[in-house]
């Protein structure tokens, strides 16, 4: 098999390309989105909005922002390239980030159209980029497969297969606007299937990765390494699983979904208590530490409404769901995390632990 030679200053600057595309349709991405959020302003003041026009929105601040991010973070691990895929991931990068901004803005035009052909074919550039990112995904997964048996690297599975799930969510997204009902499922189902994906299927596993990187640059002690081994081996095939139960069964919803907020509770935990502490700027570490609080809040409103479903009495209601469960989500745990990632330094420039001198600079 032919060797694949990789200038690495190439490689480098490449990927710095990449990061500075993406964080720049990471902030025109919000910009947009904070533009569709405010004709819903009057009604969040006045205390009357209707929950269900705030679902395309929080929906869409998952392509808008949390993509662009979290795709962001996942390249700043350096991967290594061998055949017969380094060709693959070396031209799929670069085409995610020139097109990811505009399938996302066509995307918020279709959420503007009724369900149809229209719409879906505005939202299909969305899906083949959701497709790309799972490929992508994949293809990183595959080049290190020979760590999937050392624990101590799971971080790294974690912020794949969070791409890998993309794919859902953008199938989900396309079946919204085409009007499709898969399984069965009507609105608003459709589309919080959707959510769940972009939220719960790529960001959460993202997010997750991401502690386990800084955990792994920390002087962590073994009760930390060990919660976040057990949450993380939890919250890779989650979402999968919980999207199963709600279709299955509702006992496999209950246990799935109050298994993964557990899973997802001790990484809150680890960010509130071991990551953001030690974490500079401290405004990276205040997100992180607010991302943290935001998710438990979010868990606990989804084993509340997955009891409900299980016993037939509706603790809370879909539309409390999307204005509490969804905006927690959305807003506090994925773009609060995620921007704090963004913002940290690098891991060598962490802050010691407190009570310790800080290492000599090399």
């Amino acid at each position: 098999m032919p060797t694949v030679y990789i200038d690495r200053r190439m490689l480098g600057s490449a990927r710095t390309v990449d990061l500075v595309a993406l964080h720049r349709a990471a902030l025109l991405g919000v910009a947009l989105w904070l533009l569709l959020l405010a004709p819903l302003l009057p009604a969040v003041a006045a205390r009357t909005l209707d929950p269900l026009p705030l679902l395309p929105r929080l929906v869409l601040l998952g392509p808008l922002l949390a993509v662009p991010l979290g795709l962001a973070r996942a390249l700043e691990d350096e991967l290594p390239l061998a055949p017969p895929f380094a060709p693959y991931l070396q031209w799929i990068t670069p085409l995610v980030r020139r097109a990811l901004l505009p399938a996302a803005a066509l995307a918020v035009v279709a959420f503007h159209l009724p369900p149809g052909l229209a719409a879906a074919g505005l939202a299909s550039p969305w899906l083949i980029i959701a497709g790309l990112v799972s490929l992508l995904g994949l293809l990183r997964f595959h080049a290190r497969r020979r760590e999937l048996a050392r624990l101590e690297t799971l971080h790294r599975s974690a912020v794949d297969i969070g791409l890998v799930y993309l794919a859902v969510g953008g199938a989900w997204l396309f079946a919204s606007n085409l009007g499709m009902r898969p399984l069965g499922f009507q609105e608003p189902l459709i589309t919080l299937t959707a959510s769940h994906f972009h939220f719960a299927g790529f960001a959460a596993p993202v997010i997750t990765g991401l502690v386990g990187r800084e955990l792994s640059t920390l002087d962590a002690g073994p009760r930390a390494r060990a919660l976040y081994t057990a949450a993380a081996l939890v919250i890779i095939p989650g979402p999968f699983i919980v999207a199963v139960g709600i279709t299955a069964s509702p006992i496999v919803e209950v246990i799935s979904a109050c298994l993964l907020a557990s899973a997802l509770a001790g990484v809150a935990l680890l960010m509130v208590f071991t990551v953001a502490p030690r974490v500079r700027p401290r405004l990276a570490g205040l997100l992180i530490a607010l991302a943290g609080l935001s998710i438990i809040v979010t868990m606990a409103l989804a084993c509340l409404y997955a009891w409900g479903e299980y016993s037939g009495r509706a603790h809370i209601e879909i539309p409390r769901m999307i204005e509490l469960h969804g905006t927690s989500n959305a807003i506090g745990f994925t773009a609060l995390g995620l921007l704090g990632f963004t913002l940290r330094r690098p891991a060598g420039r962490l802050a010691p632990p407190r009570g310790r001198a800080a290492a000599p600079a090399p």
